[in-house]
C-alpha cells in the first residue's frame, strides 16, 4: 500500500468537511474541483455523505479512489 495513503488514513478522521481537503492534503485538492468531479460521477458516491446541507468526505473510500489515480514519477518522467 502507498505510504502516503497509509499516513493519511492514520492522521485523518473517518469523515471530514470537504474544505479540510485543501488544508490537510497540502493543496493537492481544490474542494470546488472535487465537487465538480462528484457531480460528473467521476468520484464514487460512497466517498461522500451529507449532514443536513453539508457534503462530507468519507476518508477510506475517498483515499482508495485517490490512490487509484496516483502515479509514481521515476527519473524525471
Amino acid at each position: 500500500m502507498n505510504p502516503i495513503i497509509e499516513e493519511l488514513r492514520s492522521t485523518t478522521s473517518p469523515v471530514f468537511d470537504g474544505a479540510y481537503l485543501e488544508e490537510k492534503f497540502g493543496g493537492a485538492f481544490r474542494w470546488s474541483y472535487i465537487r465538480k468531479l462528484k457531480s460528473l460521477g467521476e468520484i464514487p458516491a460512497k466517498c461522500f455523505v451529507t449532514s443536513g446541507r453539508r457534503l462530507l468526505v468519507v476518508r477510506d473510500p475517498f483515499l482508495d479512489w485517490w490512490a487509484s489515480r496516483l502515479n509514481v514519477c521515476e527519473g524525471g518522467k
